[in-house]
């Protein structure tokens, strides 16, 4: 019985640790995207989000990131979020995403409200890939987690 448990519980370790790995691989890819969408615009990162969507195996919560990601650039292709765009271009995401959240917390359109705070979501996520950024560019993570003895 003790054998099955131990079983169960490296199996389920080895289960996290790809999955971690999938959501390492998922915001190296996501941050080569905001790298393209500062430099050259939203219909360039839009190509490649489509081609690092390609590259993602299949998890439900790397898959969301890229959905908001891409509705976020849709929204900005047709011009919804003028300011935030601008306000992107010039400063990044940080002083962006303090515009989205200040429309978000005035409630200022409400027929815009959702894309503000889908934008404001993708931009939260865009600090936390810029936060991660240096871990995860580190060596590649064992594939198992070393046990000890």
């Amino acid at each position: 019985m003790e054998e099955q448990t131990k079983s169960n519980a490296k199996k389920s370790e080895k289960r996290l640790a790809q999955e971690a790995e999938k959501m390492r691989k998922g915001r190296i890819l996501l941050r080569k995207v905001d790298g393209i969408l500062k430099s050259r615009g939203s219909e360039a990162a839009l190509k490649a989000l489509m081609k690092a969507r390609l590259q993602m195996p299949n998890n439900s919560i790397v898959g969301s990131w890229f959905k908001g990601y891409r509705d976020m650039l849709d929204a900005w292709q047709y011009r919804m979020m003028p300011d935030v765009i601008a306000e992107f271009q010039k400063f990044g995401f940080r002083r962006a995403r303090t515009i989205a959240a200040n429309y978000v917390i005035r409630k200022v359109n409400r027929n815009k409200l959702h894309f503000y705070s889908m934008c404001l979501q993708t931009l939260d996520e865009m600090s936390e890939r810029s936060r991660l950024a240096i871990s995860d560019q580190e060596s590649e993570l064992p594939e198992t987690i070393p046990n000890t003895v």
